[in-house]
């Protein structure tokens, strides 16, 4: 078979299957989830919190924060944080530095829109613990100390000899956990997965009147070719993304509500 073919067919092959639309995730779900592991923390479920966190305010794809067959999820070497416009060597500075961190960036070099090497960050949301800012650096602190590499991906813990990789099933069971244990957001075990938290950040923005240009950059739709020439960690932009995430997470869903109608009317009605 011809190289080009061969390339061609396996991309193919790995593509992510037909979209089939997900609930947004509310950010009581995942508040109650932290609780929930909080009372009986394992380096397992932290780890699990902390990408459930990462994934909510980057707008994650469950390939990009959770191991599968299919995908490679982010790595340490993805990762950039900074103290104001100081970056930080997160592989080697002291952990008093990381602690300082004021932002904190993901890059993607391998994702859906094909865009190599889009970078998307974020600064602190003002929560100790929800916050994208916090989350990478805990999560970068523990696999420091567990001898990791800048090849060593986000979702690893080494409980262990052998490192291990949360995958998206333990992230969906968590979460339906917690939305059971919310009836009034008028959640079913169907309508919560690890998908959740991609579609719970966009309507976090949304709700907080984030403008759709803004939306897509950081949730890297791809729409018009103008977006290759912005970009989502220009200061001005982010500032006051994450602390408008926190604010405005917390929605609910009128009672037998079904899955949102497609993202391209919402956007035509705030026009």
């Amino acid at each position: 078979m011809d190289p080009r073919l061969a390339a061609l067919f396996k991309g193919m092959s790995n593509a992510d299957p037909a979209p089939v639309r997900v609930k947004p995730m509310p950010i009581q779900v995942l508040h109650h989830a932290q609780a929930t592991v909080q009372l009986a923390p394992t380096d397992l479920l932290r780890c699990i919190m902390d990408m459930a966190w990462i994934a909510f305010f980057y707008l994650l794809r469950p390939g990009e924060y959770c191991k599968s067959p299919e995908n490679t999820p982010l790595a340490l070497k993805d990762v950039s944080c900074s103290i104001g416009f100081r970056k930080l060597d997160i592989l080697h500075c002291p952990h008093q530095e990381l602690d300082r961190a004021t932002q904190s960036s993901l890059t993607f070099d391998d994702q859906k829109n094909r865009e190599r090497g889009e970078t998307v960050a974020h600064t602190r949301s003002g929560h100790t613990i929800a916050c994208p800012t916090r989350a990478l650096v805990r999560r970068i602190k523990y696999l420091r100390l567990a001898g990791a590499g800048p090849d060593t991906y986000l979702c690893a813990v080494r409980p262990g000899l052998r490192w291990i990789s949360v995958t998206s099933k333990s992230v969906s069971s968590l979460l339906k956990t917690s939305a059971a244990a919310l009836p009034n957001l008028n959640y079913g075990p169907a309508d919560v997965e690890a998908r959740s938290l991609r579609a719970g950040g966009a309507m976090a923005l949304l709700c907080g009147k984030v403008d759709r240009d803004t939306i897509r950059l950081v949730g890297r739709w791809k729409s018009d070719a103008m977006f290759r020439y912005l970009h989502a960690q220009a200061l001005p932009l982010i500032r006051d993304l994450a602390s408008t995430m926190l604010q405005h997470g917390s929605f609910y869903l009128a009672p037998g509500a079904d899955v949102p109608a497609p993202a391209a009317p919402l956007f035509a009605a705030q026009e």
